[in-house]
């Protein structure tokens, strides 16, 4: 028998890996959504928490979490401590149209492996998720969670377009 604490962190490695290997890709954005499917009753939300990327023309990353006015309820006091340790700034704070808890990146800052552990950790530590398989979860009367990535179809050579603009500078 597996052991369920090894399962659940093979599958959040799982999508920590291909969240870094979509970065590392220059997909344009991604999002995952994470849905929780409670164990006691409660119907499933219809805002699910989600985090996303997206690869800005300046080249920066722009990383992102659920505003507080997408969400069924606000953030509480601990999750808004922790989105800010985290280093996201609040929503509106860039501009009317940046409504997210957001996080802009560049330079090394960009690393696929360290945005994706920012991305596993924010849906973890603010949103309460975990990576139990759902008989687990029922074993011990907990969520399960299912997530869901889009991706988008296109993706930049981010490298080549970095290399670029150092050489024309």
């Amino acid at each position: 028998m597996v052991n369920p604490n090894r399962a659940a962190e093979l599958r959040e490695g799982r999508y920590r890996t291909r969240l870094a290997r979509l970065i590392e890709e220059g997909r344009d954005y991604a999002t995952m959504l994470a849905t929780e499917h409670p164990n006691d009753g409660r119907l499933i939300s219809e805002n699910p928490p989600y985090v996303q990327f997206a690869w800005r023309d300046d080249l920066r990353l722009q990383i992102e979490t659920q505003g507080d006015h997408y969400r069924d309820a606000p953030y509480s006091d601990l999750q808004h401590r922790l989105l800010r340790t985290l280093d996201f700034d609040p929503p509106f704070k860039h501009g009317d149209d940046l409504c997210n808890w957001i996080i802009f990146r560049d330079g090394e800052g960009c690393e696929p492996q360290s945005v994706a552990n920012l991305l596993i950790s924010t849906l973890v530590l603010v949103h309460g998720v975990h990576f139990y398989d759902r008989p687990t979860s029922q074993r011990h009367g907990v969520s399960y969670w299912t997530f869901q990535v889009w991706v988008s179809p296109s993706k930049r050579n981010i490298k080549a377009e970095i290399e670029h603009r150092f050489r024309c500078v």
